[in-house]
C-alpha cells in the first residue's frame, strides 16, 4: 500500500509539473520495483484514486488560476435540454469568483453533441451561459431528446 501511495505521489507531481512520460519513466525507473514496468494505464489508475477529475460534487482540481486561486471543477446534470426556449439549472456552488471554463455533451442515446452546440444553421445551435447561481441552455430548436451534463470549471472567492 505504501509503495502504490508513493507512486502514485511521483506520478501526481510530474504530472502537476507539466514533466512528460517520457521524462517520467527516465527518472523513476530505480524507485519501482525490478521488472516492474510503468504504462500510462497504471499510472492513470493510480493518479485518478487520488485526484478524481470528474464529479457532481465540487472538486479541488490542483490547478491554480493566474491569481493563484484554486480551480475547482463540479459536473452539472442539466436534464432534457430545452424546445426551442431557455432552461435555466441551478448548479448549487456557493462563492464562486469567476467562471473559467464550461462545457459539456448531451446525448439522445443513439447520439452526441457537444457543449455549447454550434452549427451553419442558427435554430440547431444549442447555447450554454452561466452565472454565480444557474447554467442556462438556450435552443431554437427542439433538443428534448437529449439529456445533458455540464461541467464547470472555476474560482471562489
Amino acid at each position: 500500500m505504501r509503495e502504490t501511495v508513493i507512486r502514485s505521489f511521483i506520478a501526481g507531481v510530474f504530472f502537476t509539473l507539466g514533466i512528460g512520460t517520457t521524462a517520467l519513466l527516465a527518472v523513476v525507473p530505480n524507485i519501482f520495483s525490478p521488472g516492474e514496468s510503468l504504462d500510462s494505464t497504471k499510472m492513470n489508475a493510480n493518479f485518478a484514486a487520488i485526484d478524481p477529475q470528474f464529479s457532481t460534487t465540487e472538486i479541488a482540481t490542483h490547478k491554480r488560476w493566474i491569481d493563484g486561486k484554486v480551480i475547482y471543477r463540479k459536473v452539472i446534470d442539466v436534464g432534457a435540454l430545452p424546445n426551442n426556449t431557455t432552461n435555466t439549472v441551478a448548479h448549487g456552488i456557493t462563492g464562486v469568483d469567476k467562471i473559467l471554463e464550461i462545457y459539456g455533451s448531451a446525448t439522445n442515446g443513439i447520439a452526441t453533441r457537444p457543449l455549447p452546440y454550434p452549427s451553419n444553421v442558427a435554430s440547431d445551435t444549442i447555447l450554454i451561459n452561466t452565472d454565480t447561481t444557474v447554467i442556462s441552455i438556450t435552443t431554437g430548436f427542439n433538443w428534448s431528446a437529449y439529456t445533458g451534463k455540464v461541467v464547470l470549471d472555476y474560482a471562489k472567492n
